[in-house]
């Protein structure tokens, strides 16, 4: 379980309703079933319409992927492509065949069989980037879809405060109950637009982090693979390995640089 998203959630969830305690309002007044029905059914069905069956089954599995610490370990990847690195350069390409079944990762498994067939490198290179992209679509997807319901979500809010505003002016010759009936009408809104960005906008951008971390280890084992394949030594595919990471690290620290700066100047 990954405790910053959930702990996330939780402060996000406890800032909103310690909020209203505060300015002394009630819980009470921000419970609204109608409301909630309609934000959920709502958002999830019009997502639903966007994506076809098999994708949208997928959805459970996303969730549970985003709240789970499923983060790729760089050091563990790199120590593990080394050992092999080394493996070869004692006994041989073919040595690896016995391995690849003791590996957990079922790409580096399948690389190493591709590497102990003495699999020509560009043919090797070019299956394994397959593998790569076909497996950066399933990754993307679960960004996508939760993007997507997180962009129906605030306009199904407003879809159910105008109905309820259409409910309120449809009653209003009882005006000792009409500030609470609009009032109760705009809790549409605020789940609305509570829900994307404190449930499904942030998860979707966690997705799509993890995403990137994912094509960054695959890519990391494809380039320790080749090297392999190639005869190199054990240290030289090491350091070529941990440079590739320490690019990406040092790459997201600058864009993290740069949108800071841009906030600043804004």
């Amino acid at each position: 379980m990954d405790l910053a998203s959930l702990l996330g959630l939780l402060l996000a969830i406890f800032s909103l309703l310690f909020s209203e305690i505060i300015t002394g309002g009630s819980l009470a007044a921000l419970l609204n079933i109608s409301a909630f029905i309609l934000i959920i059914g709502g958002t999830i069905g019009s997502t639903m319409i966007s994506y076809s069956m098999k994708e949208i089954m997928q959805l459970p599995s996303f969730l549970v992927k985003a709240f789970k610490n499923s983060e790729p370990n760089f050091n563990n990847i790199i120590d593990e492509i080394v050992r092999y690195a080394e493996i070869a350069r004692k006994e041989g390409l073919l040595s690896l065949e016995s391995k690849a079944s003791a590996s957990s990762n079922k790409f580096i498994a399948h690389g190493l069989m591709l590497v102990s067939d003495a699999v020509e490198t560009d043919y090797m290179e070019l299956i394994l980037s397959s593998e790569i992209a076909k497996r950066q679509r399933h990754e993307r997807l679960g960004a996508e879809i939760m993007g997507t319901a997180g962009g129906y979500s605030p306009t199904m809010g407003i879809i159910g405060t105008v109905m309820g505003l259409v409910h309120v002016l449809g009653n209003i010759s009882n005006t000792d109950e009409l500030a609470a009936s609009i009032a109760v009408a705009f809790l549409a809104t605020f789940y609305g637009i509570g829900i994307a960005n404190l449930f499904w906008l942030p998860l979707s951008g966690k997705l799509n982090r993890l995403a990137k971390q994912q094509k960054l280890a695959d890519e990391i084992i494809l380039e320790g693979l080749i090297a392999i394949a190639e005869g190199k030594s054990p240290k030289l595919i090491e350091e070529q390995l941990k440079s590739m990471a320490l690019s990406e690290d040092m790459a997201q620290a600058r864009d993290r640089e740069t949108i800071v700066s841009a906030q600043g100047s804004d």
